[in-house]
């Protein structure tokens, strides 16, 4: 069987990693890995760039050896001695060396090819036949599966600013695309979460940046998501786990979990964790300047605990979003997620200190109802829902990924021939549309499109909760598993 990787980072080298582990009948003799860039398993969250950049897990939340809690820990002590503390947060190039190392050895054996070209567009000539094509409309293939380890979609671009001068749409690596601004013709930035924050933590190391040259963050109301400062490593009763979910399940046939039966067991572990959540949704759930403050110079113990819950949480999300209903998944996502990403999504309390500490110094300021961007001869002019406008001779994209795959698909060749032919089709709720649990593709016009696999943030809205190297990791290893489990039935 001959198979295709398209994409070398995290989830690619995973599904390398998992190919060798588990083809114990040979079932796989040739992979094609196609990745433009010559660093492997690493993907460009992670790559080369500023040390200024922080990864918002601990230390000792880190690593993909799974029995193993300490092994980024020790890899750390060999490599970087000062970042090996597990309740710190250690550089995100870091953290990529140590994944190109954890990774490296399998992409050596004989039946992985590392083929570096980017592909344009994916073909189907016959069920599990699928042919692949470069740039230059090189063909490879026949694929008998291929797995699209993409990574995530492109940044949002809700002001249709892309293309215009002095508009950096893709931040990353900020050291080649932020390290030659003219400073004093202001810098803004647009969004407020861990992209912006990144931002700004480069910019202040790397520029004079003072009372009379501040960074202007734009955002739509209020600016930050809850600051993690305790890694909390208490017992914790948590039940919102497999078990639950299986016997939730089987009481109802195997058919649909109701929200409310997700919240009443969330309320029941809060109140046994001795915690109330009403409360601290009341006083952090605004991400206010105000409630920064708070959170830190508070170390609210019952936040931590909250925060902790949701991130033992995020391993069992995309069963629990796929056990609800179609009613009540389009509920969650309209009326509760949000806020519960707030809690969920944590920065680093240092970084909110930071920005915090720029904001009393004047070299950071905050405008808040942003409405709309107008383009000048100095740059542009961003204008609030109240009429103020303010200058700005830079703006750099923050805001997120696209979700809408409609226009998103346009900034990828890949994403957008698949979509403009019918092979892919979009969430509603965001994303690709993907079946449960193999990621397996949903076709327009074929229907579900066997050992045609898809991983990352394009399926967002089905594997909820995966901004997250060890989901990831663990989809891609499932989606492999899949393809070996079921090709031994035929």
């Amino acid at each position: 069987m001959k198979v295709a990787i398209i994409g070398a980072g995290v989830a690619g080298a995973a599904a390398v990693k998992t190919i060798l582990e588990e083809n114990h009948q040979g079932l796989i003799n040739h992979v094609d890995v196609f990745e433009d860039r010559k660093q492997l398993g690493v993907g460009s969250p992670y790559e080369p760039d500023s040390n200024q950049l922080l990864m918002n897990s601990y230390v000792g939340d880190l690593g993909f050896e799974w029995q193993d809690a300490d092994h980024y820990l020790r890899w750390l002590q060999d490599h970087y001695p000062e970042y090996a503390r597990r309740d710190i947060f250690s550089p995100r190039p870091i953290f990529g060396e140590y994944i190109q190392d954890y990774f490296s050895p399998y992409f050596e054996d004989e039946i992985i090819h590392v083929v570096h070209q980017r592909i344009h567009q994916l073909k189907i000539k016959s069920p599990k036949s699928y042919y692949l094509y470069d740039a230059q409309g090189k063909q490879y293939g026949p694929y008998d599966s291929v797995l699209m380890t993409v990574g995530h979609p492109p940044y949002a671009d809700y002001y249709n600013l892309l293309g215009q001068e002095g508009y950096i749409h893709h931040p990353y690596p900020v050291e080649q695309l932020l390290s030659d601004l003219d400073y004093q013709k202001g810098i803004g930035i647009i969004g407020s979460g861990l992209t912006g924050i990144d931002i700004m933590r480069y910019l202040q190391d790397h520029y004079p940046i003072t009372i009379d040259h501040p960074v202007t963050f734009y955002i739509l109301d209020q600016p930050f998501s809850t600051p993690k400062f305790e890694r909390y490593a208490e017992d914790l009763v948590f039940n919102l786990n497999a078990d639950w979910i299986d016997k939730q399940l089987a009481q109802s046939d195997g058919q649909t979990i109701p929200l409310e039966a997700i919240f009443h067991q969330f309320e029941e572990d809060m109140e046994a964790n001795g915690v109330d959540w009403k409360s601290l949704v009341e006083r952090y759930s605004q991400g206010s300047i105000g409630e920064g403050l708070m959170a830190i110079h508070q170390q609210n113990r019952r936040l931590s605990i909250l925060q902790l819950y949701g991130r033992k949480l995020t391993a069992f999300l995309p069963a629990l979003n796929m056990a609800l209903s179609s009613q009540d998944r389009i509920r969650f996502f309209k009326d509760f997620m949000g806020l519960f990403e707030h809690f969920r999504s944590q920065t680093p309390a240092e970084s909110i200190a930071f920005i915090l500490q720029g904001l009393k110094d004047g070299r950071i300021r905050i405008v808040s109802g942003m409405k709309a961007v107008e383009v000048n001869a100095q740059g542009f002019t961003v204008v609030t829902q109240k009429g103020l406008r303010y200058q700005s001779g830079y703006l750099i994209n923050a805001t997120g990924f696209d979700q809408n795959l409609e226009t998103a698909a346009q900034h990828d060749p890949l994403i957008n021939q698949m979509y403009q032919e019918g092979i892919i089709q979009a969430n509603p709720l965001g994303g690709i549309l993907v079946d449960w649990p193999h990621t397996q593709v949903l076709s327009q016009r074929f229907g579900r499109l066997e050992h045609l696999y898809l991983t990352g943030h394009w399926i967002f809205s089905t594997q909820f909760g995966n901004n997250n190297t060890k989901l990831t990791y663990k989809q891609a290893e499932a989606c492999v598993k899949h393809l070996l489990e079921s090709s031994r039935d035929i």
